[in-house]
């Protein structure tokens, strides 16, 4: 038979005390607890949990949950000679609830999903307000062509205004994206504004890529900013330019002006680099060279009993290259930063004239040779695109190439009355998706051989050197000289 008694014993360990009590069990533990500390000798208060409220003393079993502060002995299974031990109990932190689904998605999404922020509207309406000004600057053109001059004022002033308050914003330290933002926008509304102001199509173009040109530069040295995007505008105006005076100064079929740009976008893209390094002013000392001596080169010399050591060399070519062109790596680094912002604008903008023009010659006059200029014009783009180490750079060109292979042939489809040359752009279309697929996925985990990459420049040489006989082809030189 058990004998139920009012008190249960137990034996208590806390700080550096260990007693045995007999104490009521049906009294609350919280109760309790003042006797407890004082016979343990701890007049501490507990510590409090980060982000909760005041903590209290309470016992545990060794190794076991915490009892309950509000319940007796009795209620938390305590039996006659259990060892408890002292601790803290800071109050639980309520779990939040969601009465939300919707909500409960997007925090189960948050660590995957990247959250829209100011930063994101502020990007998202640089993008409305560029767009805006090209959708603006077009239909204003157009106006301007059906004989209103309300257009050519408007874009005037709009980009007259606009400049100025990327200047003024630079200067007065807005943020310079936003400034930026102004110069583009104002580098469009002068093109539309120049457009105008022609007298035909070669006439118009020229100015209008003169304006933007202009627009885009003073623009980048003014805020100094997007250089890549100030760089693109002003390669892009230039060479619609040159393609613009050729077409006004010269009574020439449409396929030869289109022929003559896509060969000019070709040059540029050839030069780029070079053009890149002056205008970042980085200079190309010769090398290999020694870099000069930096203070007194007795003092970097070690003596090894008698024997004169080598004094250090300099592991790093970054900083040799730095001695000898700038003397501070920093001031490298910048330039190198601005050169290839300069070069990615240059390839953005040679691409963009070379494949616009590439559609054009196909669509203008869509016979063999010229199919066939087209196609060298595209493979001529891809092939670039392995020359550049910036993956920006290089993709902007390999998608300048498929634009050529895709959109030439469907756009002679879309101009002509047979079914031959839809079939044509169909076969054409899948041909170089299933292309991208393989140099994609398989070629480009592939190790190659150097003999095999040697083979794929003698490739790109063949190709840049077919563009030119087959450029004067299509200008129908060869039928000028047999006429002299």
């Amino acid at each position: 038979m058990t004998v139920a008694t009012g008190s249960v014993r137990i034996s208590v360990v806390g700080g550096r005390t260990q007693v045995d009590l007999a104490v009521p069990a049906s009294m609350p533990l919280t109760s309790l607890m003042p006797d407890v500390l004082a016979l343990l000798r701890v007049d501490e208060a507990p510590r409090e949990a980060p982000g909760t409220a005041a903590a209290c003393w309470t016992l545990a079993r060794i190794g076991g949950d915490v009892l309950s502060p509000s319940e007796s002995l009795r209620d938390n299974d305590v039996h006659d000679g259990d060892l408890l031990i002292l601790t803290d109990d800071p109050p639980a932190v309520p779990r939040p609830t969601v009465d939300d689904v919707v909500a409960g998605v997007a925090a189960l999404t948050a660590d995957t999903r990247s959250p829209w922020t100011a930063m994101s509207a502020r990007w998202t309406a640089y993008g409305v307000a560029v767009v805006a000004a090209c959708a603006s600057s077009t239909a204003g053109a157009v106006a301007a062509i059906r004989g209103d001059s309300t257009p050519t004022l408007i874009a005037g002033v709009a980009a007259a205004v606009l400049l100025v308050a990327a200047l003024v914003g630079d200067r007065l330290g807005s943020d310079p994206r936003t400034s930026a933002t102004f110069s583009m926008a104002a580098s469009v509304f002068a093109a539309a504004a120049g457009f105008t102001f022609g007298t035909s199509g070669g006439s118009r173009l020229a100015l209008a890529g003169i304006a933007a040109a202009t627009v885009a530069v003073i623009g980048c040295r003014g805020t100094g900013t997007l250089l890549a995007a100030h760089t693109a505008i002003a390669t892009t105006g230039l060479t619609a330019a040159a393609v613009g005076v050729v077409d006004a100064r010269w009574s020439m079929p449409l396929v030869s002006v289109a022929a003559i740009g896509a060969a000019l976008g070709v040059g540029v893209l050839m030069v780029a680099a070079r053009v890149a390094i002056a205008a970042a002013r980085l200079p190309l000392p010769p090398v290999p060279a020694s870099p000069p001596p930096i203070g007194d080169v007795g003092s970097q010399r070690s003596t090894v009993d008698g024997v004169d050591a080598l004094g250090p060399e300099r592991d790093d070519p970054l900083g040799a290259i730095a001695d000898l062109a700038l003397g501070d790596l920093d001031s490298l680094a910048a330039r190198s930063a601005a050169a290839s912002s300069y070069l990615t604008g240059m390839v953005a903008g040679a691409t963009v004239t070379t494949a616009t023009c590439t559609v054009v010659a196909a669509t203008a006059d869509p016979t063999r040779v010229v199919v066939v200029f087209c196609a060298v014009v595209a493979m001529t783009l891809l092939a670039r695109g392995r020359v550049h180490a910036d993956r920006i750079q290089s993709a902007t060109l390999i998608a300048g190439g498929a634009s050529c292979a895709i959109a030439a042939p469907l756009a002679v489809a879309l101009v002509a009355d047979d079914a031959a040359s839809a079939v044509t752009a169909m076969i054409t279309a899948l041909v170089v998706g299933a292309a991208a697929l393989v140099a994609g996925t398989v070629a480009a985990h592939h190790e190659f051989s150097p003999l095999h990459v040697r083979a794929a420049e003698i490739g790109h040489y063949l190709v840049l050197a077919s563009m030119l006989p087959l450029l004067l082809w299509v200008l129908d030189a060869y039928r000028l000289v047999r006429e002299l």
